[in-house]
């Protein structure tokens, strides 16, 4: 099954335990943090699960891939937005056999090389 993985930001505030300070392309608010796994085919939400608002994308990919494990969810593929890009994050997608396709940040080195590379 391939699955698609994304956050959003739930701006609020209310004195909520997981509501942060939370920067984002420069718009800072206050607010939580929404992940949702979505089935690739169909488009439908399989799993969401809310976080802190300061809490980033990259270090909540793994938890997910686990918990969505723990849920019999397949996850024989995944699309991922360039928050979850890291390192530590390749390797354990390529050490637990699950292609990907990420977009990079433009900002990243690997992207920069990638680019001067191609031209």
């Amino acid at each position: 099954m391939g699955i698609l993985i994304d956050s959003a930001g739930l701006p609020n505030s209310i004195d909520a335990c997981l509501t942060a300070v939370n920067n984002h392309n420069g718009v800072i608010c206050e607010e939580m943090r929404l992940v949702l796994v979505v089935d690739k085919r169909s488009g439908k939400p399989l799993f969401f699960r809310y976080n802190a608002g300061n809490m980033p994308d990259v270090s909540t990919l793994w938890a997910t891939v686990l918990e969505l494990k723990a849920l019999h969810v397949d996850v024989g593929m995944t699309i991922l937005d360039a928050g979850y890009f890291s390192e530590k994050n390749v390797a354990a997608l390529g050490a637990a056999h699950i292609p990907f396709l990420t977009r990079l940040a433009p900002n990243r080195k690997l992207y920069k090389q990638l680019v001067a590379a191609s031209r």
